[in-house]
């Protein structure tokens, strides 16, 4: 084969694996924790707990029990994220010389993301209730192309979850529920940038996919001031279906899919009131992101329809968070709250994704809780997440950094170090209709 034929072949690989893998990185490599302003405040300790109101539910849906008659909530968490990819030694020259030895400069996108809960109290044992979050979904888009766009430019996913609850209160010690999940995934964007090298861009668009999970939990007050906590989310099959524009080979327009499973979740918060003003909260959640490990990219029409040309290698590990906090009652209307947390992220280092660099992270928290009235109260949340410095590794132990089957060398290996940390702001709006039974009016 001529040295023109050889560099077709990897071309052809780089543009297949190099769109497989970043679209479905997206799709189940990140969860986001920033579902409650009042938990935003503490690093999400007391996951499940009543510290965090309705906004409970979406780690444990016996928190629908937290009315006295119907209750509604809107929390709305603005992040600032800040990642920063730096080629360095080891990366290849050509796209260095080609792209430029700049960084990628911050490819983190501002997200907003909101989450609405609703809560009725049915009768004295009977609570229902729905839960509207985003539980999944990221964006990172570089302001110019650099080296790392040949791999990944531009990766993108919205979802959607819809979680109906049903919950039983069995006493004043014991609330239980459970409830479906639809989950809706949308515009799925994701391309690279080859045009520098000769080669026509690729992208694909319109991702998508609606699929069915469940959630479960229970909330044990076992003495008046002890509160625990336990909720379930289960996983969720997905298959993500899109168009992909490949030129490169041969794919001017055509259909695909990819099977990913979003991973489930246990969490446990504890509640401990200590004395009339300090209650002490704790968090330990344990998220099955192994069950993400390869992923194949298939195409559904054109002449390439049933072929595998790529497989994703996540690898992943299980993901953990633990976080401890503190609440101090100011007076009757202000509660102040913060908390510290640590999570290990599923990513490892040898396998790091370029378009979602995550790693293992700190977190630094504080808010408030301030009722106006006897209905209606807000939340207020920041806080600063330190991920630090990440390595990058492109080259033959990261597997997907191989363009072609056979070929024991990357052609173009990306080395190099990314740069991380978050500010999050979180507000949130709560309203109870009837928040205490009302005395009967004594008339004489």
């Amino acid at each position: 084969m001529t040295r023109a034929g050889i560099r077709k072949i990897l071309f052809a690989g780089v543009a297949l694996g190099g769109l497989a893998f970043s679209q479905t990185a997206l799709a189940g490599g990140i969860g986001i924790h920033e579902q409650s302003a009042s938990g935003q405040g503490m690093s999400f300790a007391g996951e499940g707990t009543s510290s965090m109101g309705l906004s409970a539910m979406f780690w444990n849906p016996a928190a629908v029990t937290n009315t006295n008659s119907f209750g509604m909530e809107s929390h709305t968490t603005f992040l600032f994220g800040h990642e920063v990819i730096t080629p360095g030694t080891g990366t290849s020259a050509v796209l260095l010389g080609v792209y430029g030895p700049q960084n990628s400069g911050n490819i983190a996108e501002f997200a907003y993301i909101p989450a609405s809960y609703f809560a009725y109290k049915v009768n004295p044992n009977l609570y229902v209730g729905m839960s509207i979050t985003s539980p999944f979904g990221s964006g990172t888009h570089p302001d110019t192309p650099w080296a790392g766009s040949f791999y990944v430019n531009e990766a993108r996913l919205k979802t959607v979850d819809f979680n109906p609850i049903i919950g039983w209160k069995v006493n004043d010690q014991l609330s239980i529920a459970a409830g479906p999940r639809v989950v809706w995934l949308f515009n799925g964007k994701f391309s690279r940038t080859t045009a520098p090298l000769g080669i026509p861009n690729s992208e694909v668009n319109n991702l998508g996919d609606v699929a069915v999970g469940w959630s479960a939990g229970l909330t044990w007050k076992p003495t008046a001031m002890t509160e625990i906590a336990l909720g379930y989310r289960s996983r969720v099959d997905t298959t993500l279906e899109g168009n992909i524009t490949a030129p490169s080979v041969g794919i001017p327009g055509a259909n695909v899919k990819a099977n990913a499973t979003l991973p489930d979740q246990v969490s446990l918060g504890i509640k401990q009131q200590i004395d009339s003003r300090w209650t002490a909260l704790g968090t330990v959640e344990w998220t099955n992101w192994s069950v993400l490990q390869t992923v194949p990219f298939i195409v559904t029409s054109g002449p390439a329809a049933g072929t595998n040309p790529s497989a994703i290698s996540f690898l992943y590990r299980d993901g953990w968070l633990f976080s401890f906090g503190l609440e101090y009652k100011w007076d009757a209307a202000t509660t102040l709250r913060g908390g510290i947390g640590y999570e290990i992220s599923p990513s490892r280092d040898q396998f790091r994704l370029l378009g979602v660099p995550d790693d293992n992270r700190w977190w630094f928290s504080a808010g408030a809780t301030h009722k106006w009235t006897e209905r209606l109260s807000t939340d207020i949340g920041y806080s600063f997440v330190w991920l630090g410095n990440s390595p990058i590794n492109y080259t033959v132990s990261n597997p997907n950094a191989w363009v072609a089957p056979g070929v024991p060398v990357v052609p173009f290996p990306l080395v190099g170090t990314s740069h991380s940390y978050n500010n999050i702001v979180a507000v949130s709006l709560r309203y109870q209709f009837d928040p205490e039974p009302r005395a009967p009016l004594i008339t004489k």
